[in-house]
């Protein structure tokens, strides 16, 4: 009783994935490493609870920030002239 294999059932076989070529360490190590990108990724999409009080603004170019600090003048030049004519107006008065 003499069993004979054949040659084409060897052939058909695909080979062994990397992982399971690598050493029982280096898949430990694999493992480690998966799930610390998974817990990573878990992390990156909660909301924190406390934001920061005042969040970061982007980027204002010097042109921008120009027209914001001529419109804050305005405003103080038109308020100090709001509360002079009052004044004005009860010394013409007397």
């Amino acid at each position: 009783m003499s069993h004979s294999y054949s040659c084409e059932l060897d052939s058909k076989v695909p080979p062994a994935p990397l992982s399971e070529l690598a050493s029982p360490m280096n898949r430990k190590q694999q493992m480690i490493k998966k799930t610390a990108k998974r817990a990573k990724a878990k992390q990156n999409k909660i909301v924190k609870d406390n934001p920061q009080k005042n969040p970061k603004v982007g980027y204002i170019s010097k042109a921008v920030r120009a027209q914001m600090e001529l419109e804050e003048q305005q405003k103080l030049a038109e308020a100090a002239q709001a509360e002079a004519s009052p004044e004005q107006a009860q010394a013409e008065e007397k």
